[in-house]
């Protein structure tokens, strides 16, 4: 039985509706992400879930218990939130043993309990420091701790890490791994962050417009998006319009606007369905000076539009012959300015007829 069951829940406000017939299911001791735009409906799910919020239809289940009419603290879950809440008056211990001290616990187990809490997020030694002392890493976890101490068989968190700088949220992202790991809670976690949610999670489930779009594992989310929505969020992606010419057993050939034809691995279409996109990874795009002969590859000849030096690659935007760009994403294994492909030369780009994904429309 999945530790979380979210089935056909519906919340409207007025004439908008946030969440629309979103079913989903969450294991124990799984990292599960909501991952979308502002406004797609993942927070106010997060406040469905979490009882700060009813839904109009639908019902949401914790260990098969249907939670409807069951407030915030009758639920055995707990919520970080992005600005952590915690109380600027209490030192970092006070802060972990508030949940502890509400409950009427006696003192002696608090002490015990909040060292074991402190101990499984790296806090030992700080106990007596108070929020203002500390970096947002270490707020954060003792968010996470104050959330853990009673244990709850659930853990939601609505981007805990939004307010961090680059380097601090790849630091805090190896620690909510390692943690969420070694207590073995399962975490709900909301992000509109790609990066994030392919980093963290072990199921992602992109939502747009209130609707679940796709649940699936990251390596699944971004290297087989289900449609053109998915394939456009998550991470870069060349979306090439076009129509299926033909098909075979092994692969389709397809007219590409403003490129020419393709071979494409295309998944079973609905009934009459040619039109829809090429989605390409720009990772899977080649890009060099001479052509290859390789009867695997798709191959066009352009010039360099323009190209984004990101450090450790460099996207290049090739303008074809036939007027469309497409990018392609390079590792930059040498130095100097002499490894890099100069905007108006002439290149040829190349990918294999597997590389992408035909999306119909």
């Amino acid at each position: 039985m999945p530790l979380l069951e979210i089935r056909n829940v519906t919340r409207r406000f007025g004439d908008f509706t946030a969440v629309d017939n979103v079913s989903l299911s969450i294991d124990a001791g799984e990292f599960f992400t909501l991952l979308g735009p502002s406004g797609c409906g993942k927070t106010t799910l997060l406040r469905l879930i979490a009882g700060f919020d009813a839904a109009d239809a639908g019902s949401v289940l914790l260990g098969g218990r249907d939670m409807s009419g069951i407030p915030p603290e009758g639920r055995d879950i707990h919520t970080v939130f992005q600005s952590y809440a915690l109380f600027p008056h209490m030192s970092v211990e006070d802060n972990i043993a508030f949940p502890l001290r509400m409950a009427r616990v006696a003192p002696a187990q608090i002490r015990d309990r909040v060292e074991v809490a402190m101990r499984e997020v790296h806090l030992t030694g700080m106990g007596q420091r108070y929020p203002s002392e500390l970096s947002g890493g270490q707020r954060q976890r003792v968010a996470v701790a104050r959330a853990l101490i009673n244990r709850p068989k659930l853990l939601l968190l609505d981007e805990p890490l939004a307010a961090l700088d680059a380097k601090l949220k790849e630091s805090v992202q190896l620690e909510l791994i390692n943690l969420q790991k070694e207590v073995g809670i399962a975490f709900v976690y909301v992000t509109h962050d790609q990066g994030e949610a392919l980093a963290l999670s072990d199921r992602i489930a992109v939502m747009n417009d209130g609707r679940v779009e796709q649940v699936d594992i990251p390596s699944r989310i971004y290297g087989s998006p289900r449609n053109r929505f998915v394939a456009d969020f998550i991470g870069h992606c060349n979306l090439l319009e076009g129509k299926i010419r033909e098909t075979n057993a092994l692969c389709s050939t397809i007219d590409l606007d403003g490129i020419g034809e393709v071979r494409a691995i295309t998944s079973p279409h609905p009934a009459g369905a040619v039109q829809g996109v090429l989605a390409l990874r720009p990772e899977k795009v080649a890009i060099g000076r001479a052509a290859t002969a390789d009867p695997d590859m798709n191959r066009f000849d352009g010039r360099v539009h323009d190209f984004l030096y990101l450090g450790d690659v460099t996207l290049y935007v090739v303008e074809l012959e036939r007027g469309r760009r497409v990018e392609a994403l390079v590792p930059n294994a040498a130095t100097g300015d002499a490894s890099f492909f100069q905007p108006g030369e002439a290149v040829s780009v190349a990918w294999r007829f597997d590389a992408g994904h035909f999306l119909y429309d």
